[in-house]
């Protein structure tokens, strides 16, 4: 039978600190440490759930159980460390996350290396459905998020106000050291959680927050640390039986926020096989963070299957080509030459990591794909490279692996366009199951320009990326069939003729690139702007795909403020008598205004601090436009910027100046990334399925 402990919430703070219960109930607990098994997975709850929890102890609302036992032999220290335990050390197998919001409001890790907890005591109106007027901030965001909506960052213009208050130092500089009236919406009376629940944990009743404005929250915070809840100690006939022990971590993850298929997968893998977290991490260190550890782990044991036992069809047939899954992981001993080829990619001794083939692999793709101006001038700045997604990362793996003791000079020319036709045109879950199921024949071709091709061609005719206008194509457009007409034609209509000559509706591939998918243009213009990203930030190291923590800002030629807004009062204060009561123009530019303006052919990526020296001015004429920013007539921008009335020469310019920008993008990529050399006319693509 599982044993139940009662425990306050003064004690679990001290106990995850290093000073071990000392309570006559706790005896069990005082000469040991509290530790996570390898099993837990990261802390995953996003800003909101963790205010929420925050108000819910508050207002003193029971926040359930959590669950411990005798520790194994090898742990994790709550700061992510992997060692072996101690003889009386007890693991967390149920509610890390609670505790690390819990830890998180008195300034102790892991939480805190990235997030600050802040509570204002000022006399505003209560803002959300909290108690206390509790935020956050982060080292991306250092002046905080909404205190209505935690999750949301404020308005641009309100961050450019603020940096510039305090712009000679870097954003992370600024999380350490800003104080509650620097938060945006924030004043002399928002403090840190932690400097009065530091306090009240110490001195319990000698504290200086004694104030009227303080004795509220002073009370109820004496009430959470004084709080008692159930702690479990988990029955070691379950903590010993492996499967048990599987079993109840993925049911209980089913009560929190759910373990996702790739999370469960690695949870197993660690528990099974403990030093992959700390290599794993090691490796990231050496080689950068491109994807998160468990992608890492996910490719790892995803290429090691595919090429380390190509004659099972049995194992073909029960799990396919996909990413592995929880039901793999458990049976990988089954498996011994998946497992030893899983090892040489992760290896258990940390000396061997530089021999090992997932770092080799990572080697090579930095190689070959990271930009330099002078010997690798289609690459990507190292800002792109932090944002690959997973099921790229899987074929890139498995290419390099393939390819190790190839020159990464001579993989340039295919595995750059590819990789780049991949993030913009491909569904990649599709292209990823293709290619691995194309590896695990025994006879594979060899990976090269012709198969690049070949596959690209595959790709289209069977629906798994876009099929996209060749370069030739775009002659139609220049000769006035689409620029500025989408007030009398919506660009599906204008771009028809593609459709009606060439199987598979090649115009949606454009229009996606022009106007669907803003995570395809933002790394489209990563790429395309990759000189100039790469002078701004040389050293830069991509340790977060968190967009809050780039040192760019995603910025329209023709300001927002130009053309968005409430359309009504819009009308009324913008737009020229001589057309605001032609009902069909006004509706057209109505629905049409914002999609255009917020295409790609008016973004451009631009450095924080100059951003916040445009404002919502005119486009910075200096420097080198075209090479820099893919801006040729920056005169003609500005000339439009300034005009503060929209007639219909205004809407005509207003779409022409970005579809024409637009066009001209999607013509630099294909040619200067050479994608347009790996694809066939269009009439060798024969009609297949759609995407």
């Amino acid at each position: 039978m599982s044993t139940i402990h009662v425990i306050t919430v003064r004690e679990l703070i001290n106990w995850s600190s290093g000073n071990a219960p000392q309570s006559e109930n706790l005896k069990s607990f005082s000469n040991g440490s509290l530790v996570l098994p390898p099993i837990q997975r990261s802390v995953v709850w996003d800003n909101k759930r963790i205010i929420d929890f925050w108000d819910s102890l508050l207002r003193g609302y029971p926040f359930g159980m959590m669950m411990i036992h005798k520790a194994n032999k090898i742990v994790r220290s709550l700061d992510g460390n992997t060692h072996e335990s101690a003889k009386n050390d007890w693991a967390l197998f149920d509610g890390q996350q609670r505790l690390s919001a819990i830890l998180l409001g008195f300034g102790i890790e892991p939480l805190s290396r990235g997030l600050k907890l802040w509570v204002d005591f000022s006399e505003q109106k209560q803002k959300g459905d909290t108690l206390f007027n509790i935020r956050l901030s982060s080292s991306g965001q250092p002046f905080g998020y909404q205190l209505s909506n935690p999750n949301q960052k404020f308005e641009l213009s309100k961050r450019k106000e603020k940096r510039k208050l305090l712009k000679d130092k870097s954003i992370h500089e600024l999380f350490k050291e800003i104080s509650g009236i620097d938060l945006i919406e924030g004043n002399t009376e928002t403090i840190p959680f932690a400097n009065i629940a530091c306090k009240l944990l110490n001195n319990h009743r000698d504290h200086p927050f004694k104030e009227k404005k303080y004795e509220s929250f002073v009370n109820k915070l004496n009430m959470v640390l004084d709080y008692e809840f159930s702690l479990m100690e988990i029955d070691s006939d379950i903590v010993n039986n492996p499967e048990d022990y599987l079993r109840v971590f993925s049911r209980i993850g089913q009560n929190g926020i759910p373990l996702s298929n790739d999370e469960l997968t690695y949870s197993i893998i660690k528990n099974k096989y403990p030093f992959v977290h700390d290599v794993v991490q090691k490796i990231k260190q050496e080689k950068g963070r491109f994807i998160s550890e468990i992608d890492l782990v996910m490719a790892a044991l995803r290429v090691a299957r595919v090429t380390a036992d190509k004659d099972n069809n049995e194992l073909k047939n029960k799990y396919g080509h996909g990413r592995p899954t929880p039901e793999f992981a458990k049976g990988l001993s089954k498996y011994p030459a998946i497992e030893a080829k899983f090892k040489e990619f992760i290896p258990e001794a940390q000396e061997k990591i530089a021999d090992s083939l997932l770092f080799k692999a990572l080697d090579l793709i930095n190689l070959t794909l990271s930009y330099d101006k002078d010997n690798n001038q289609i690459g990507f700045p190292r800002i792109a490279m932090s944002m690959i997604k997973p099921e790229l990362m899987d074929i890139l793996i498995l290419f390099a692996n393939d390819l190790s003791e190839t020159p990464h000079e001579s993989i340039r020319e295919w595995m750059i366009p590819f990789a780049l036709h991949s993030i913009l045109f491909t569904n990649l879950s599709k292209a990823s199951y293709n290619l691995f199921q194309a590896f695990s024949e025994e006879n594979h071709n060899s990976i090269d320009c012709s198969f690049i091709k070949e596959r690209i061609a595959i790709f289209e005719n069977e629906g798994i990326s876009y099929t996209i206008p060749r370069i030739e194509m775009l002659d139609a457009l220049k000769k006035d069939n689409f620029f500025g007409k989408s007030i009398s034609n919506p660009s599906k209509d204008r771009l028809a003729f593609y459709n009606e000559k060439y199987a598979h509706n090649p115009s949606d591939g454009l229009r996606k690139f022009i106007f669907w998918d803003q995570n395809a243009t933002k790394f489209a213009l990563l790429w395309l702007q990759r000189d100039y990203i790469s002078k701004k930030y040389p050293d830069y190291d991509p340790t977060s795909e968190r967009e809050d923590d780039l040192p760019i800002d995603l910025d329209h030629l023709i300001p927002q403020s130009k053309f968005s807004g409430h359309f009504k009062s819009f009308k009324s204060q913008r737009i020229h008598e001589s057309v605001k009561y032609n009902t069909e123009i006004m509706n057209k530019f109505s629905s049409q205004r914002n999609p255009v303006g917020n295409s790609i052919g008016n973004l451009r990526w631009l450095d924080s601090s100059e951003n916040r020296a445009r404002q919502d001015g005119e486009i910075d004429i200096n420097g080198d436009l075209e090479n820099d920013f893919c801006l040729i007539n920056a005169t003609e921008w500005n000339g439009f910027i300034s005009n503060e009335v929209w007639n219909k020469r205004a809407i005509n310019e207003f779409e022409t100046l970005i579809e024409c920008r637009s066009v001209y993008l999607y013509e630099q990529l294909l040619n200067k990334s050479l994608i347009n050399d790996f694809l066939l006319p269009l009439n060798e693509i024969q009609p297949g399925s759609d995407t």
